[in-house]
């Protein structure tokens, strides 16, 4: 996989064949179906990728397959992998008894309160979605990751 190459040697479909191929391994070792990703043309300051639960789809918008930082979207697509994990172990709990119940009930809850945000969202709105659960553990799991492909 190039994800973390430079983007001298790799085009938009390179990447997004990269990003298939991640999706359909991550969703095996997470014991979840695997996540469509999509490429988008649309965003708004506060997202520039989503997992849609009721398609189960990933969108990843196209600046992130240019960006100057190629790391920006193995990133992204991380932190949306993590919620389609998240969106699995919640609904199909049975699945994941490597995951604690009660921290499956908090992901229940953190669900019901999510604020999605749209491209008028006030501050307070943008400050409830980046406080919420969901979004806390993903952004700590992209860390851990991250922190994993710097170690090798």
């Amino acid at each position: 996989m190039c994800f973390l190459m430079p983007y001298v040697r790799y085009d938009v479909k390179d990447r997004m064949r990269d990003v298939l191929r991640a999706e359909e391994v991550l969703a095996k070792l997470q014991n979840r179906p695997a996540a469509l990703p999509l490429l988008t043309y649309s965003g708004t300051k506060h997202c520039l990728a989503f997992f849609n639960p009721d398609t189960y789809q990933i969108g990843l918008n196209n600046l992130l397959f240019t960006a100057p930082d190629p790391s920006d979207l193995l990133r992204a697509y991380l932190h949306e992998a993590r919620h389609a994990y998240q969106f699995h172990a919640i609904h199909h709990p049975d699945a994941h008894p490597e995951m604690q119940p009660v921290t499956i009930e908090e992901w229940r809850q953190a669900e019901r309160d999510y604020v999605h945000l749209t491209p008028d969202a006030t501050p307070a709105e943008v400050a409830e979605n980046v406080n919420n659960l969901l979004e806390i553990d993903a952004r700590k799991y992209v860390e851990r990751r991250m922190r994993a492909f710097d170690e090798r």
